[in-house]
């Protein structure tokens, strides 16, 4: 972790000396964004701005927007004959043995709409994409005929668990 988090800051710093040396840059991001006024408020002001119970209402409707089925299978974000595969697909990874590499797919699916409850717009279609590589797997999971079952013979996690049992 500390060697991630060494090599986070390093990737990160040219950003952060630039943005302290020219704060209008990040200002014009802000605005941009349309996260709060950078020009009536400063940061701290705008972060809590941003914390308010009004905002984070507002953020979260955009966020739960973004995970409707109407917007998502119907306006064009993904093709509608996915909707049966990615509802079974979520059920068999809420209800069977979960491994990390399903934890990182159901949290990818999840945190994708996050990036457009922060800047607070309504979602488009175009905005979402990002789910879509998430959704992909569960839903492969869920076209698998073994999916609900937690058997070693009926699990996707079958090689894994025989070759730990072995």
């Amino acid at each position: 972790m500390a060697a991630l988090s060494a090599g986070f800051v390093v990737i990160l710093a040219p950003w952060l000396i630039s943005w302290w040396r020219d704060p209008a840059a990040i200002a014009g991001l802000i605005t941009a964004y349309g996260l709060f006024d950078a020009d009536r408020l400063n940061l701290l002001q705008g972060i809590r701005d941003m914390g308010s119970w009004t905002s984070l209402t507002v953020r979260a409707e955009v966020y739960w927007d973004a995970l409707n089925p109407a917007l998502l299978f119907l306006d064009g974000v993904m093709w509608f004959p996915l909707a049966v595969p990615l509802v079974r697909g979520l059920v068999a990874y809420l209800t069977s043995r979960r491994g990390t590499p399903d934890w990182i797919v159901l949290a990818t699916f999840f945190a994708a709409p996050a990036a457009i409850a922060v800047i607070g717009q309504p979602p488009v279609p175009g905005r979402l994409l990002l789910i879509a590589p998430a959704a992909a797997i569960i839903a492969t999971r869920g076209c698998y005929p073994g999916a609900f079952k937690t058997t070693v013979a009926g699990s996707p996690e079958t090689l894994e668990t025989v070759a730990t049992t072995r």
